[in-house]
């Protein structure tokens, strides 16, 4: 890619030296102009590179003559423009040949070069194609046809440029979406965590107020049935008490008249007033 500096030894553009953009893939070998295909050089350097490989990078006849064969097997016409001859035209050439009129004569009188003359010669059966028009030449020029050819390699250039480009707009985006997604799920999470221990709060504060009101309930309870159970000894041990002085009276009763009868004496029965005194007593 273009460089404020040489890319072997550094040096900058000033007044004493000068930069060149050296293309790594010849264009005659069908190289861009693309970035990625030049290096920058300084002069000394960019003529070293070229006299390394002449015969590929700095032979100029090599190049045309490559350029012409290519030409030939596309069918363009090579050369000057020519004058089309006529089957009379050829058919009078080789009567006048015959007659050993000379060539630079026939060239003359025909307006054709002498080369072309020799060739009509030595392979007179494709000038006679080329009279019928059974030769069919390739439309425009070869040059037409490689500017053609640099303009598309250009605009497929192009078009792989924006098609990259558009790839990479399209990697943002996705990574942008992917990032977007990402904080979504996240807050999505926090949102849910939150939900989460505020539930969980409230089922430990609800299991709080449940066991606070089971234990007063039971409280209630115990209290009601030890109230309950307290009058209930109560009545009893009074039933006790009264039964157990009931059987006591009819108790002495019996010994009083017992020890009547035998000792023959009547002993009076206890008073109430006695009975108080003695169970004050």
């Amino acid at each position: 890619m273009k460089t404020d500096a040489c890319a072997i030894c550094g040096i900058k553009k000033s007044v004493f030296m000068d930069l060149h953009d050296h293309h790594i893939i010849p264009k005659a070998q069908g190289g861009t102009d693309d970035p990625t295909n030049i290096i920058t050089l300084c002069i000394e350097h960019h003529a070293y590179i070229h006299s390394l490989r002449p015969t590929t990078w700095n032979n100029h006849s090599a190049l045309v003559k490559k350029s012409l064969q290519e030409a030939k097997k596309l069918g363009f016409k090579l050369g000057r423009p020519k004058r089309e001859l006529t089957r009379e035209e050829l058919d009078e050439i080789f009567i006048s040949r015959g007659k050993d009129v000379g060539i630079k004569t026939l060239a003359t009188e025909y307006s054709i070069g002498v080369g072309t003359l020799y060739k009509i010669m030595e392979n007179p059966q494709t000038y006679y194609d080329m009279a019928d028009g059974k030769i069919v030449y390739a439309e425009g020029t070869y040059k037409e046809l490689k500017n053609s050819e640099k303009k598309e390699e250009k605009e497929k250039v192009k078009t792989f440029k924006e098609f990259k480009k558009l790839e990479k707009q399209k990697e943002i985006e996705k990574q942008k979406e992917i990032k977007k997604r990402e904080k979504i799920e996240l807050k999505e999470d926090a949102i849910q965590e939150n939900i989460m221990n505020k539930s969980d709060k409230r089922i430990e504060q609800f299991g709080l107020a449940i066991d606070e009101f089971i234990n007063k309930e039971v409280d209630k309870v115990n209290h009601r049935l030890e109230k309950k159970y307290v009058s209930e000894i109560e009545n009893l041990r009074n039933k006790i008490v009264d039964k157990a002085e009931k059987n006591m009276i009819e108790e002495e009763e019996k010994v009083r008249k017992e020890v009547s009868k035998r000792l023959k004496i009547d002993i009076p029965k206890k008073t109430d007033q006695q009975e108080t005194q003695h169970d004050i007593n």
